[in-house]
C-alpha cells in the first residue's frame, strides 16, 4: 500500500510535504506516497513495478536507481524544483533497497529567485549612488584646484562609459523588470571588472511576452558570462542583445571567455554543470539547466556557438504558448 504520511508504531513518520518512495533490491517500488506521485506525476498503480518503466530516462531516475546515500541534491524536473535525499537500507548485513525522501521547494525558490531580483535592484541603487557622491567629490575637488578643463575631461570620461549603458537602457529597452535587473548586472560587473554592453540593436517593449520567463533567462545567462570570463586576463566583456519582434524574442549573450571544450558541450544543461572553480565563481551549476527548463516550457530553441575566444548563447521564443523539448545546436 501506499504510504500516506501515517505510519505505524516503530516506523518513521514522514510530514505531508515530502514525497517518499522506496526501492527494492530488484529495483522495484515498494511505497510511495501522494507527494510523490504528484512531484513525479507517478501512476496510482506503481508498487511493484521497476523505476525503469514508470519514469522515462534522466537524472530523477538515475537517482532513484543508485545506492549510494544523496544528501540534499538539487533536482530540476519540467515543473518542479525538487531536493532529494536517498539512504540505502540495510538488514541483517545485507541491502534491502534504498528510501528516497523528495522535497518541493519549488515556490520557495520562486520566491527567493523574485527577492534576489529586488535585492539586485536596490544594491545597484545603492551603488550608483555612492558612485555618483564620490564622482561628484572629484568634479568638485577638480574645480576648486581651478583645474575646469581636468573636470570636463573627467565628465567626457563618465558620459562615455558608464553613460553609455545607462543610454542604452533608457532608448532600447522599456520594460522596468528587465531595466532593473540589467542595473543589478551591470553594478555586478563594475565590482567584478567586466564590461558589460547591450547590443545598440536591442528594442524591447514595456510589456514583453512572459517577462518572468524572459529575465530567468537572461539572469542565468548573464551569470554564466560572468564566471566564464571571471578567470581571463583584462578586458572582460559580456555583451546582451535583446530584439522583440511580431513573431518572437531573440536574445543574445555574448562572452570573450576561454569557451568550453567541445567535448564537454553535451553535458552543459546538465544539473549542477559547470566547469569553473574558485573564489571567483559566484553562481550554482545550476543556471544553464534553469535556462534550458524555461525555455522547454515555451516551446523555444537554445543556440550555442563557440567562437574562440568565447561562447554566445542564442535564445529564440516564441509568442505562442506550445510547449516543446528546447532545440539545441553547438556551432
Amino acid at each position: 500500500m501506499r504510504s500516506r504520511g501515517c505510519c505505524r508504531r516503530g516506523r518513521p513518520r514522514f510530514t505531508a510535504s515530502a514525497g517518499v518512495i522506496a526501492i527494492d533490491p530488484a529495483g522495484r517500488i515498494s511505497v510511495n506516497n501522494d507527494e510523490t506521485q504528484r512531484m513525479l506525476h507517478l501512476a496510482d498503480n506503481v508498487v511493484g513495478h521497476r523505476v525503469e518503466d514508470v519514469l522515462p530516462p534522466g537524472p530523477v531516475r538515475d537517482a532513484l536507481t543508485g545506492t549510494s546515500v544523496v544528501t540534499d541534491q538539487i533536482m530540476l524536473t519540467e515543473d518542479f524544483w525538487l531536493v532529494l535525499n536517498r539512504m540505502p537500507v540495510t538488514l541483517s548485513g545485507h541491502p534491502h533497497g534504498v528510501v528516497v525522501t523528495l522535497q518541493d521547494r519549488t515556490v520557495v525558490e520562486a520566491l527567493s529567485r523574485e527577492l534576489d531580483g529586488e535585492r539586485s535592484l536596490t544594491e545597484s541603487m545603492r551603488a550608483q549612488q555612492h558612485e555618483f557622491s564620490n564622482r561628484m567629490h572629484g568634479i568638485a575637488g577638480l574645480l576648486e584646484l581651478g583645474r575646469p578643463e581636468d573636470a570636463l575631461e573627467y565628465v567626457n570620461e563618465i558620459r562615455g562609459t558608464a553613460g553609455d549603458l545607462d543610454q542604452t537602457l533608457r532608448t532600447r529597452i522599456a520594460a522596468p523588470q528587465i531595466v532593473g535587473l540589467m542595473l543589478g548586472k551591470a553594478a555586478e560587473a563594475n565590482e567584478r571588472g567586466i564590461q558589460l554592453t547591450v547590443d545598440p540593436q536591442t528594442s524591447v517593449s514595456a510589456s514583453p511576452d512572459r517577462v518572468h520567463s524572459l529575465t530567468t533567462i537572461l539572469g542565468n545567462l548573464i551569470d554564466k558570462a560572468f564566471d566564464a570570463v571571471a578567470q581571463t586576463p583584462a578586458p572582460r566583456r559580456v555583451q546582451v542583445g535583446i530584439v522583440e519582434t511580431e513573431d518572437e524574442l531573440r536574445m543574445t549573450v555574448s562572452d570573450n571567455g576561454p569557451g568550453m571544450p567541445p567535448a564537454l558541450l553535451p553535458q552543459m544543461f546538465r544539473n549542477g554543470f559547470t566547469t569553473k572553480r574558485g573564489s571567483l565563481v559566484q553562481h550554482s551549476g545550476l543556471g544553464l539547466s534553469l535556462v534550458q527548463r524555461t525555455v522547454a516550457g515555451i516551446g523555444g530553441s537554445i543556440t550555442v556557438s563557440e567562437e574562440a575566444p568565447g561562447t554566445t548563447f542564442l535564445i529564440a521564443l516564441p509568442r505562442s504558448t506550445s510547449a516543446s523539448e528546447p532545440r539545441t545546436v553547438t556551432t
